[in-house]
């Protein structure tokens, strides 16, 4: 079954803590609330604005590619 591009795109997601990058796909992202630094393990809450709207903005980037490529 081929994959959506949600899937397979990751997003590095920086700690505010350390500013260790964690590399997550889109699709993970979009369904979490929050997540745990690999460097640090601090919380981070992927609900802040900034957070919301990369991720939003990442999901429906995806979407079009699939809309327009279809999946891999």
């Amino acid at each position: 079954m081929p994959l959506a591009t949600a899937e397979t795109t990751y997003l590095e997601i920086c700690c505010p803590s350390c500013a260790q990058h964690t590399p997550k796909t889109v699709a993970w992202l979009v369904v979490k609330d929050n997540m745990t630094c690999k460097g640090c393990s601090a919380f981070i809450d992927l609900r802040t604005a900034e957070n919301r709207i990369l991720i939003k903005e990442f999901a429906e980037l995806c979407s079009r590619m699939d809309a327009t490529f279809g999946r891999f």
